[in-house]
């Protein structure tokens, strides 16, 4: 986690690479040849700032992918948007495109620039290896929600003159995302050039290794259904590299932002929570499912009351959540904590209730009355998680259970547990349960000796745990099968199952039409449908 101080140095080194561009931008129009750029006069500091910012700082795929539709295929977050796409299954290309369309051109194109301009330069080895990292983390997004996608070619235009890429197999991207990551974790050394711009760590190499590694152990566990000796080989392979995996809280991949709003044309300003943006701009409110609220209650995991809380009013359609009653208590007094019901619309079925605090009553409603998206993780400032030590122990437990390494799976399930609680305290600020709440769940809530239950068990609390990370709980529930997600039948249907992927953009039909249509013909059935599985995913 960042040891600066996050928003004051997002805020300046954003600026600080908006002018060199600029002044780079200015410089090309007094050269012989406008189509000639010296990428190499680019500090890849400053484009290490840049590319971990727009990874959170971006509305435009915050909204469409993340909130759209990966939010509404793993049943998390509702709203009107989730039901009409992603909690319905209703196609739009225009949003469906969301981070394909963003990164290819931006954090893809500067990762492949800063590891061009870095290679074999001994004073930069560190910065080449973490531009290495981030292009793993970057593309296993865009290759899980896609299948096959251009990954060797991609953003090659100025080095190789590629300007139409190839789409690689999956089987192929993965192979090479365990070679990339245990090139850099064991490239990365303290004694090498010291890093800047980095928002995440702030040049910490031993934090780096550890970030690699737990990708590495995630991306192990993703292929298991695929490769099964692969899967157990990258998982040992991955808690034994140097550096090791995260080992506490401070580990987290966390993007502290400013408080800044969205305005319409400023996609560039990277310096807000994209995703807060999207929850408080344009949008309908944020609620927790009926199958979220109904698994954490049955459990009496204490997070729920964390993450969702119950207000006086529907937080976007009052505005100012400061002047909002948190009616939480008075709810749960009469058991009338609920989820919002995946569906086309609002439960309007609700019968409205009155709810009494300090002398002043409330009226709930279909609106009002479902758990809302706690304040904590809607403000403008808000932090963005892109990767937890909760998780890793999660993984490893089930590395465990799965054969993979040797231990006790429990106490790493355990371990989770109490991370998972501990950073919505520590990085989100949210009121603590009482310890006795927390000890209680964490120590009785022990993982099953049955396998598949515990696997149900370990892959549920990681569903929570990604409950603002639409991507990877979509990912993480297609390689394990949990939770056990229902399909939410309606006639606006364009699925006949819970999606599986993502369709290609349309563009790519025109723009780069023979390498799309090769892409498509690997498929089964030679259509490019969003019920077709991707490599790992096997049924």
């Amino acid at each position: 986690m960042n040891k600066i101080n996050p928003i004051k140095f997002i805020t300046v080194s954003l600026f600080s690479m908006v002018m060199l561009l600029t002044s780079c931008n200015d410089f090309d129009k007094l050269n012989q040849n406008p189509d000639a750029v010296n990428s190499q006069s680019v500090n890849p500091g400053n484009q290490l700032t840049y590319i971990q910012a727009s990874l959170s700082g971006s509305r435009y795929e915050q909204w469409r992918t993340n909130a759209i539709y990966t939010m509404g295929f793993s049943q998390s977050i509702t709203g009107s948007w989730s039901f009409s796409h992603g909690g319905y299954y209703i196609k739009n290309d225009s949003y469906m495109d969301g981070l394909w369309r963003a990164e290819y051109p931006r954090e893809i194109k500067e990762c492949v620039d800063i590891i061009g301009n870095t290679e074999g330069d001994e004073s930069k080895i560190n910065i080449n290896a973490i531009a290495r990292i981030m292009k793993v983390f970057i593309f296993h997004r865009l290759t899980d929600l896609w299948g096959d996608i251009p990954y060797f070619d991609a953003g090659q235009a100025y080095y190789k003159g590629i300007y139409a890429a190839r789409y690689d197999k999956q089987e192929d991207i993965y192979n090479d995302f365990f070679q990339e990551l245990d090139l850099a974790t064991n490239t990365l050394s303290a004694d090498k050039d010291v890093i800047t711009g980095d928002l995440f760590f702030d040049g910490d190499i031993t934090q780096w290794q550890k970030f690699a590694n737990s990708l590495r152990l995630r991306l192990a566990l993703r292929v298991w259904k695929a490769d099964p000796e692969l899967s157990k080989s990258e998982a040992q392979k991955a808690v034994a590299a140097t550096g090791g995996v995260m080992t506490s809280i401070s580990d987290d991949v966390v993007l502290k932002h400013a408080e800044v709003s969205f305005h319409h044309g400023s996609y560039l300003d990277l310096r807000g929570n994209g995703l807060s943006q999207v929850f408080n701009v344009g949008s309908e409110s944020a609620y927790l499912t009926a199958p979220m609220v109904n698994y954490m209650e049955a459990i009496n995991d204490p997070k729920l009351l964390m993450l969702g809380r119950v207000y006086s009013k529907q937080i976007l359609r009052y505005g100012d959540i400061s002047k909002l009653v948190d009616l939480t208590d008075e709810a749960l007094a009469i058991d009338s904590i609920m989820g919002m019901k995946m569906g086309p619309s609002y439960d309007f079925s609700l019968n409205p209730f009155v709810l009494t605090k300090d002398g002043e009553s409330y009226e709930m409603t279909n609106i009002n009355a479902p758990l809302q998206l706690a304040e904590e993780f809607r403000r403008l400032e808000a932090p963005y998680t892109h990767f937890t030590y909760a998780e890793v122990e999660f993984l490893i437990a089930e590395a465990i259970t799965r054969g993979y390494l040797s231990g006790n799976a429990d106490e790493h399930f355990k371990n989770g547990l109490q991370a998972s609680i501990n950073r919505l305290i520590s990085i989100y600020e949210c009121e603590s349960p009482s310890e006795t709440a927390i000890s209680d769940f964490v120590s009785g809530y022990t993982l099953s000796a049955d396998n598949e239950t515990a696997l149900e068990q370990i892959n549920s609390q990681l569903w929570v745990n990604n409950l603002l990370n639409g991507p990877e709980s979509f990912a993480n529930w297609r390689r394990s099968g949990y939770p056990k997600l229902k399909f939410i039948q309606n006639t606006a249907n364009e699925s006949t199952i819970i999606p599986r992927r993502l369709i290609y953009p349309i563009e790519e039909q025109s723009v780069n039409h023979a390498n799309w249509e090769e892409a498509v013909k690997r498929f089964p059935n030679g259509i490019d449908s969003w019920e077709n599985r991707v490599w790992w995913d096997k049924e």
